[in-house]
């Protein structure tokens, strides 16, 4: 057999394999009954002999031989809470999962993020689905419980098979942020991510990737457009805005590390505009107790000034000055640097710009910050290009409503691709519209 051929009939065994696992209820066992899985009470996780360990490491759950993978980046320590990063891997590889490379290059170490990669020995994450999301809330629980968390502050994944649990933990948590869905970003990479996306649910950023060469394999590529066709619908109606999808040409089954870092950039922005900042327990002083919780409602302003008042009081101890201090330079980083993103998605991106100077606004309200930010977003959409870039989520529903087959190996229509040109036309060169055109004109 030539290894081109080898090739085929691999891609064609791996359609069959993923093709059952979208079929399939992920509650079915794989032996004809439905799946029982150990239930935890995971308000009774305690810190474990793990507590604040470094580096990587694998810790047991209490479901079955499933457990978990851990990496703790060099960025964390005492003085500096992480948020979360959950991986499931897909059918065969969550038999291991031990690889952090590409997450601890884009997400763990620059954004300071601890890294659960779920490993279950069973290698079929439609056996026991609803365990395997057991052993995720737990690894959750007991990492929360083992170091400083910021519970909010996360990305939750999956590769492949790996959509499943990760689905089914969505449906289940993801209504609200919480302790048992941590997160502000999600990230489907070549995902069998197949729950549906209810409105009115806490907001994300949602990332979407998809290679040309798989596009085909167990629908992947049509799952990814539904979901962002779905996403785009509620975005037009004032919903979340920050959607994106990459279609890579040429790239196969496997995670590239262009879409990591793609994804790693929606991040940022929800990062600052949805998610806690502050480890509420390292402030249990009864002047900063409250203004930490207001911080972390994403409301700055009044804690800044709170915060000098404190420091302004002759009556303040040394110890507590200097805590307020700690406290007023990370509330006034946090401040910059939502400038700092604000400034960038004015000259590169007008539209996005304009959806997060919604969620900006009132966390700057009654600062300087927050009249220079209204000063900007009044520059932006009273531009004469911005009633045509205001239209863009529109053209981009139309674009991916007409532009794209459900099956085979160049998923892009020929007869759309004027229609694609124009998009890319109208748009800004690095806005998050314009990138995806670019990649879209490249599967021609």
């Amino acid at each position: 057999m030539t290894k081109r051929a080898r090739q085929a009939a691999l891609v064609v065994l791996l359609g069959l394999w993923c093709g059952l696992v979208v079929a399939a209820d992920p509650g079915w066992d794989g032996r004809g009954g439905k799946d029982k899985p150990k239930k935890v009470e995971l308000k009774d996780v305690k810190p474990s002999a793990n507590a604040g360990r470094k580096g990587q490491y694998n810790a047991p759950t209490s479901v079955g031989d499933y457990s978990y993978h851990l990496f703790v980046p060099s960025t964390y320590n005492e003085n500096n809470p992480a948020g979360i990063h959950l991986h499931f891997s897909g059918q065969g590889g969550c038999a291991d999962n031990s690889y952090f490379g590409q997450w601890a290059k884009y997400f763990l170490e620059p954004f300071n993020l601890i890294g659960i990669n779920m490993k279950y020995p069973d290698g079929d994450n439609m056996k026991n689905t609803e365990g395997k999301v057991n052993a995720a809330l737990e690894a959750i629980a007991q990492v929360e419980a083992d170091y400083k968390i910021i519970v909010g502050r996360g990305v939750v994944c999956s590769f492949s098979g790996g959509g499943l649990p990760h689905g089914r933990l969505f449906s289940q948590n993801g209504r609200t942020r919480g302790p048992d869905f941590p997160f502000c970003h999600m990230g489907q990479y070549s995902s069998n991510f197949r729950t549906g996306i209810p409105a009115n649910i806490c907001s994300y950023s949602w990332f979407f990737s998809v290679g040309s060469s798989e596009w085909g394999l167990a629908e992947l590529g049509s799952s990814a457009t539904s979901h962002m066709l779905s996403l785009l619908k509620e975005a037009i109606r004032g919903g979340d805005s920050d959607l994106y999808l990459k279609i890579i040409k040429g790239k196969g089954h496997n995670i590239d590390d262009a879409e990591v870092s793609a994804s790693a950039v929606l991040f940022r922005r929800s990062d600052l505009a949805f998610a806690p900042f502050l480890y509420e327990p390292d402030y249990p002083e009864k002047e900063l107790a409250p203004l930490v919780k207001q911080a972390n409602a994403l409301t700055l302003g009044p804690v800044l000034g709170a915060l000098d008042r404190i420091l302004n009081d002759t009556k303040t101890t040394d110890e507590l000055r200097k805590k307020t201090e700690t406290l007023k330079q990370r509330v006034a980083a946090r401040v910059k640097a939502i400038m700092s993103l604000s400034n960038e998605l004015a000259t590169n991106d007008p539209v996005l710009f304009n959806y997060y100077a919604r969620k900006f606004l009132p966390q700057l309200s009654g600062l300087p910050e927050g009249r220079e930010l209204q000063t900007l977003g009044q520059k932006v959409t009273t531009g004469k290009d911005f009633p045509r870039w205001s239209t863009q989520l529109t053209a981009l529903k139309d674009v991916i409503t007409q532009a794209f087959s459900t099956g085979g190996c160049t998923p892009l229509n020929a007869k759309a691709v004027p229609l694609v040109e124009d998009l890319q036309k109208n748009a800004p060169e690095k806005s998050f519209i314009g990138l995806m055109a670019a990649d879209f004109l490249l599967l021609k």
